[in-house]
């Protein structure tokens, strides 16, 4: 599989799509398929950023749960060093075979407390979304 990306140009709230991937799901070819969230900001709470995907039924799927460690407001000398973008990984394998013969993959997202309470008034800043076949390992 060739890997497919997409911009996020800015913040997503919780409930809305991240991104839309162009790409046919052909269900399983022995390879283990990751989502790939680039340049995610950190956030100044805790937060759990529940990851769905959905296809072209329209049914959400959820892929799992990526987190973030709160690292507080910013303060101190080296505030870029702190809240440097990460980059955070989830495995969909077993996801894009309930999809197969998707054209048309939507990126969703909801945005936790570390009780699993919606937060609705945050946002969360990215630089992009990638769907690649993972590296041999």
């Amino acid at each position: 599989m060739r890997p497919i990306r997409a911009r996020v140009p800015a913040p997503v709230s919780s409930g809305q799509e991240l991104a839309t991937l162009e790409v046919e799901v052909s269900g399983s070819t022995g390879e283990r398929i990751e989502l790939v969230f680039h340049g995610v900001h950190k956030t100044a709470e805790s937060r759990v950023l529940r990851i769905s995907l959905v296809g072209d039924d329209a049914r959400p799927f959820v892929a799992g749960d990526l987190f973030t460690y709160g690292e507080g407001p910013p303060m101190g000398r080296h505030p870029r060093e702190r809240f440097a973008p990460m980059e955070l990984i989830l495995d969909v394998t077993r996801l894009l075979d309930r999809l197969a013969g998707t054209r048309r993959l939507s990126v969703r997202l909801d945005i936790l407390d570390t009780h699993e309470r919606p937060v609705d008034r945050e946002s969360l800043s990215l630089e992009g979304v990638e769907l690649r076949a993972a590296p041999a390992s």
